[in-house]
């Protein structure tokens, strides 16, 4: 890359500046970068200039030159780099192209003419290799996030690219296949491809990386060697600073370690919503996805649902408003059955995120999306300037105009446009799935403030996740699902893990 200069098109404030600044990077083969920084730094912009994809299928204005294995990207079209580069996109759903996961597999290797066994055994390969072996007979629609994600990777990776390009790899992972795709991604290093990663959960990366790049602002502000004398997660730190809360300690990676069952009593205490024998199969599947769960959820939790991925951890939180309705059981919220409302009344009570800001962010402008839920409520203008205020504030969204088109937005901004839009609703119950996708270390710190401070003013706080260092930082129960089942329920206090500012008030810093 060579004085890569790269500007969104559009007529909003936010497209005057350039997203990439004079960006110059020289990458060789059989390296493995790591690519980080805070959300909105040009990560994701980054990688699309990679494979042709800017300046050929994004519009905008490019300056300066991107050279991939001698050719200039202005020069050829995005399939001629299709053999070189294999990208994994932050949203596994842009670049799933077939209906159930075999074939999707394949899918690169059938358009190169490959023989059926050779089609056949690279699909088995691959698939063991990243564990996904049970899902070749699924549906992609059947899927869960992290499910896709993985099916994304492994499509990617079957066509052997020379250079391995993945943005945000882990974000949907749980921690057993994060650990798997780290090893394969070491593995395939090692046999000489070229391996980039744009990530913010960089701990477990960062002992297997070569060099360590961190961007801010469109512009490259670190480029080093890791010091091998320095831990992985103490790596990051020696890069970028200390953590933004001033000295905490780093969170356990052990979610069980120091755990304490009855922290306090729940049976004195009226839950504001309850799951009981709850059942639940998604229509064409032959096993339920939810099998007799009965739980209870308490004012002034931060409960964390842990479990890998497919193991009805998304599931469970659909049935929390009415989006989803049990086979089985019943869900009560308060007092009154689920069965009994509408979503939308549900809504006045449950503030639910769901994985991908992407699916329920719609509005033109970051104004119009946090004021739609209020508007729906009846709340005066005025109350509503208030509101939108507040929100924005409290998840740093204040640098951005607030005419912006919140789908122009990187991935972290969307996800933080996506979360105020939730807290506009100042629902009694706020419910996250998978909130960390695309913040950097420092938001990650505010949210956990945030939850921790909603959780003082007696609200419900329900979050899923696979984040073990953001779960650490603000949940005081732990839940972990397998199969469609509780597997174990516990109780830690907050003072002896995590970081000792998680009940600050205030927000997510920038």
């Amino acid at each position: 890359m060579r004085n890569l200069t790269f500007r969104y098109a559009g007529d909003t404030p936010r497209h005057k500046d350039p997203v990439l600044c004079q960006v110059s990077l020289t990458i060789y083969p059989g390296e493995f970068v790591v690519v980080t920084g805070p959300s909105g730094s040009g990560k994701s912009t980054l990688a699309r200039c990679m494979n042709g994809l800017i300046p050929h299928a994004t519009r905008g204005t490019m300056e300066g030159n991107v050279i991939v294995q001698g050719m200039d990207t202005k020069d050829f079209d995005v399939p001629d780099f299709a053999r070189h580069v294999g990208m994994v996109f932050q949203d596994p759903g842009s670049q799933l192209v077939t209906g159930d996961v075999e074939s999707e597999i394949a899918f690169g290797l059938e358009i190169q003419n490959l023989p059926a066994a050779e089609i056949r055994s690279r699909v088995d390969r691959i698939a063991g290799t990243l564990a996904i072996t049970h899902l070749l007979g699924r549906t992609i629609r059947t899927l869960s996030w992290g499910e896709r994600q993985r099916v994304a990777i492994a499509a990617v990776l079957a066509v052997l690219p020379s250079i391995l390009v993945l943005d945000e790899p882990l974000s949907g992972l749980d921690v057993p296949a994060a650990r798997d795709l780290a090893r394969l991604l070491s593995e395939l290093n090692a046999a000489g491809t070229t391996v980039i990663i744009l990530e913010h959960r960089t701990a477990g990366l960062l002992p297997l990386a070569s060099r360590v790049i961190a961007m801010k602002n469109g512009e490259i502000i670190a480029d080093r060697r890791p010091d091998p004398g320095i831990p992985g997660t103490e790596r990051m730190q020696h890069l970028t600073g200390p953590c933004p809360c001033g000295g905490c300690p780093q969170p356990k990676d052990d979610l069980a370690g120091g755990r304490t069952q009855g922290f306090f009593c729940d049976r004195s205490r009226i839950p504001s919503l309850r799951f009981e024998d709850v059942t639940f199969r998604y229509p064409g599947e032959p096993e339920p996805v939810l099998n007799g769960i009965s739980l209870d959820f308490f004012p002034g939790d931060v409960t964390i649902l842990a479990g890998p991925n497919g193991s009805g951890k998304t599931t469970i939180l659909k049935h929390c408003n009415g989006l989803l309705v049990p086979d089985r059981g019943t869900v009560v919220l308060g007092a009154t059955p689920l069965s009994a409302i509408t979503i939308a009344d549900a809504a006045r009570t449950v503030g639910l995120l769901s994985q991908h800001a992407g699916f329920q962010i719609f509005e033109s402008t970051i104004t119009d999306e946090l004021a739609f839920g209020p508007r729906n409520l009846k709340k005066s203008p005025s109350e509503i300037g208030k509101i939108i205020g507040a929100a924005r504030r409290m998840c740093s969204l204040d640098h951005i105009d607030p005419s912006t088109p919140p789908l122009g937005l990187s991935g972290g901004e969307k996800q933080r446009v996506a979360v105020a839009g939730i807290l506009a609703m100042e629902t009694p119950v706020v419910i996250l799935d998978e909130p960390t996708f695309g913040l950097d270390p420092a938001l990650k710190q505010g949210l956990a403030a945030l939850l921790r401070r909603m959780s003082s003013e007696k609200k419900t706080v329900i979050v899923a996740t696979h984040d073990e260092e953001f779960a650490n930082a603000c949940g005081d129960r732990f839940i972990r699902i397998a199969a469609g089942r509780i597997e174990s329920d516990e109780r830690i206090p907050l003072h002896s893990r995590g970081c000792t500012k998680a009940g600050d008030p205030g927000g997510m810093p920038v």
